[in-house]
């Protein structure tokens, strides 16, 4: 649209916009998973799973749909992962056995 000379380009972009509402680094989640990005999302009403290598450049990314308008995610102390939505549900997510 406009001229930003003064930022550096994104590394990824989703186009349409899917409405980021947060982003967690994982840990200690899951081996398969730790190291990854987990991210919300309020227009695609899922959490996205982002893998980037040293370089910083995006290698891999999952969608999980929710089909609610996710708010926050946290990555809690005993390994599990929390997200919030709009309409107050609370959604957690745990390590397989």
């Amino acid at each position: 649209y406009g001229r930003h000379d003064r930022f550096e380009p994104p590394v990824f972009a989703f186009l349409p916009s899917v409405a980021i509402s947060s982003l967690e680094l994982i840990r200690d989640f899951n081996p398969a998973w730790d190291g990854d990005l987990l991210m919300g999302t309020l227009k695609d009403q899922s959490l996205w799973r982002i893998r980037v290598d040293r370089a910083g450049r995006v290698q891999e990314r999952e969608r999980l749909e929710v089909g609610h308008r996710i708010r926050d995610v946290e990555v809690r102390a005993d390994g599990s992962v929390a997200a919030t939505t709009d309409d107050g549900t609370l959604l957690v997510l745990t390590r397989a056995g």
